[in-house]
């Protein structure tokens, strides 16, 4: 009977105890669920906000891989953080600039422009387009009343092609890497790409250029002449690339010329190249004359002195002052260039001194002398234009520049004399001699 009871007492317990757990378990499991579904919202809610900013950076990935295109694999691997809103707008309104300046000189393809962090008032910029690569410094000034930006171009190099001799930060030199592993912002610019922000800017005015007559007899009134000659005044001014040429020179009129239209014609082909003469060493580059869209930071000054015009020969002085910034002093000097008004033809020395001079003999000749001199205060004129003529000719005898022809752009002729340009060092004087002194006849 006890053992009865107890297995009653056994069961009755063990049936107790399971429903309890099955309370237990089905608790659980409805708190499980509503934590399960109040998670699910939140995970929808994720998911949407998720498209959203994968749309973002789908855009942003595509804009990077059309500046990547352009750039080519700067490869930096370092992580860059976002500039500030008005770093933006600062390098938004410069790449504004840099897109009117394109424009303005005609520079094509899409360059990805890496902006260096502002330094004071100044703008680094590397513009990159595959394996060409520009270095680019800009200074700007903030009005915050007006909220208006003012550009100015110290440096910009791709606009004329070159890097400028004078500056140590060229194109291939460590002053674009160091942009490139440290830019601030990157954007991508051209002739024709859009930057959509409201322009807050201005800067400098591009290249301007004149090519006029002006009112200057070049001759007496009363000279009786079988042709007139007339001048011209070019001038190039470029406040942007801080370039300022004018080159006064002569030409001869259509009106008042007895002489055939060709070779007139000539003559003043002949006449403008001598006066729109570039530096070049190569040759191919020498006969395209002067480029101005090519020059920057330059002050460029040509004008003439006629020493000869008569119906026989016309001789010019042309006398040249240039100022490059980054160049240690300004420099100056002359060339000769004289023409017969008969034929057309441009004359050489030889034509004019004969077979017999060489230019060792001319300066060894004793009849020379300069028109000024460079020297001690306390020597006469007379000394120092001989120890001048000296100079020239031991240079004269130690680099062998003993031909005639080495001579053809430095002389000229006057109506009694000849004239010698001549240089040492950095200086230069021109000195003359008579005809009559040199038994030189038929001028």
């Amino acid at each position: 009977m006890k053992d009865s009871l107890k297995k009653m007492r056994y069961h009755v317990y063990t049936m107790f105890f399971c429903l309890l757990l099955c309370i237990f378990f089905a608790g659980c499991q409805s708190a499980s669920k509503d934590s399960t579904d109040d998670f699910m919202e939140q995970d929808t809610d994720i998911d949407h906000t998720t498209e959203d900013e994968s749309e973002e950076a789908t855009d942003l990935e595509a804009a990077c891989d059309t500046t990547e295109s352009i750039a080519g694999d700067i490869g930096t691997g370092k992580e860059k953080e976002s500039p500030s809103e008005e770093g933006v707008f600062l390098y938004e309104q410069a790449a504004l600039y840099i897109q009117d300046g394109l424009r303005e000189y005609g520079i094509e393809g899409d360059w990805a422009a890496y902006f260096a962090p502002v330094d004071g008032k100044f703008l680094d910029i590397a513009l990159v387009n595959g394996d060409s690569r520009w270095y680019e410094h800009l200074s700007y000034t903030y009005d915050e009343d007006a909220d208006w930006y003012t550009f100015e171009g110290q440096y910009e190099p791709i606009l004329t092609g070159q890097d400028a001799n004078d500056f140590h930060f060229r194109s291939d030199s460590d002053e674009i890497e160091e942009v490139l592993g440290n830019y601030d912002y990157v954007i991508e610019i051209g002739q024709y790409t859009e930057i959509p922000v409201p322009r807050r800017y201005s800067g400098e005015n591009g290249w301007v250029e004149h090519d006029t007559v002006f009112n200057f007899g070049l001759h007496e009134n009363d000279a009786e002449l079988s042709y007139n000659l007339t001048a011209h005044l070019y001038t190039y001014y470029d406040e942007r690339m801080d370039v300022d040429i004018t080159i006064q020179y002569p030409q001869l009129s259509a009106y008042g010329t007895d002489m055939e239209d060709e070779v007139r014609d000539s003559i003043n082909a002949i006449l403008k190249k001598a006066f729109f003469y570039n530096y070049e060493w190569e040759e191919e580059e020498k006969e395209k004359g002067l480029q101005p869209r090519g020059e920057m930071y330059t002050c460029i000054e040509r004008e003439c002195l006629v020493t000869r015009q008569d119906n026989d020969y016309l001789s010019i002085r042309i006398y040249e002052y240039n100022d490059v910034r980054g160049a240690n002093h300004p420099n100056d000097w002359e060339t000769g260039i004289t023409i017969d008004m008969r034929t057309g033809k441009v004359l050489t020395l030889e034509d004019v001194v004969g077979t017999k001079w060489t230019m060792e003999k001319l300066l060894e000749s004793g009849k020379f002398k300069a028109l000024w001199v460079w020297g001690p205060g306390n020597a006469s004129y007379e000394e120092a234009s001989q120890a001048w003529i000296e100079d020239v000719l031991d240079y004269v005898k130690e680099y062998g520049y003993t031909a005639l022809s080495e001579y053809d752009s430095d002389f000229y002729i006057t109506d009694t004399s000849l004239g010698l340009i001549t240089s040492h060092y950095r200086y230069y004087t021109n000195i003359e001699a008579e005809f009559s002194a040199l038994g030189i006849s038929g001028f």
